[in-house]
């Protein structure tokens, strides 16, 4: 078979994407002549519609929303429109605050600073001011 015949049966104006499919808002692109690549297209202009996916992360539009999806190849769910409620977290000040008083105590309890000033602090929070121990 001649080269001129062979291109007769392939043709090099056929597009490799013409009947391929992406996944995950994925665009085709002919990477040769015959291989179709799927890319992850970047966002481009301004668009300003926030997305909040159920992991509590928000988008700032629909695109970065689907190039996020692209990038991991798997589906994220989305809990709505417009962007997540910010939570306070902070597993280190809690942290901090229990290292603290436990700290705390334990110096105090060492000082016999806590068992002595015990009762005055019992009366102190009583509603009748009398407490007896």
């Amino acid at each position: 078979m001649s080269f001129r015949s062979w291109l007769l049966y392939f043709p090099t104006d056929v597009d490799p994407c013409q009947d391929y499919n992406c996944s995950y808002y994925a665009v085709c692109f002919a990477s040769t002549p015959t291989t179709p690549t799927c890319i992850c297209q970047p966002c481009h202009g301004r668009q300003v519609q926030p997305i909040c996916d159920v992991n509590g992360v928000t988008y700032q539009c629909r695109c970065e929303y689907q190039l996020a999806v692209c990038k991991a190849q798997s589906h994220i769910p989305t809990r709505h429109l417009g962007g997540c409620k910010r939570k306070f977290h902070c597993n280190a000040c809690i942290t901090f605050f229990l290292f603290l008083f436990t700290n705390l105590f334990v110096f105090l309890v060492k000082h016999t600073i806590l068992f002595s000033h015990f009762n005055s602090w019992l009366v102190f929070l009583s509603p009748n001011r009398t407490v007896r121990v």
